[in-house]
């Protein structure tokens, strides 16, 4: 499992949400989801771990 930490500005808020995936795919569409469903803009994604 990866973890990645998602920033991201949505109705002019930093916010934060840790993703957790098995592969590259996984995170990327959950990613794509949250800011879909938030229309947010992403700041930044980083890796903290598996």
């Amino acid at each position: 499992m990866m973890k990645f930490k998602l920033y991201y500005l949505a109705k002019e808020e930093i916010k934060e949400t840790t993703i957790t995936g098995t592969n590259v795919k996984e995170i990327k569409e959950a990613v794509n989801a949250i800011l879909l469903f938030n229309n947010a803009l992403q700041i930044g994604c980083e890796y903290v771990g598996s």
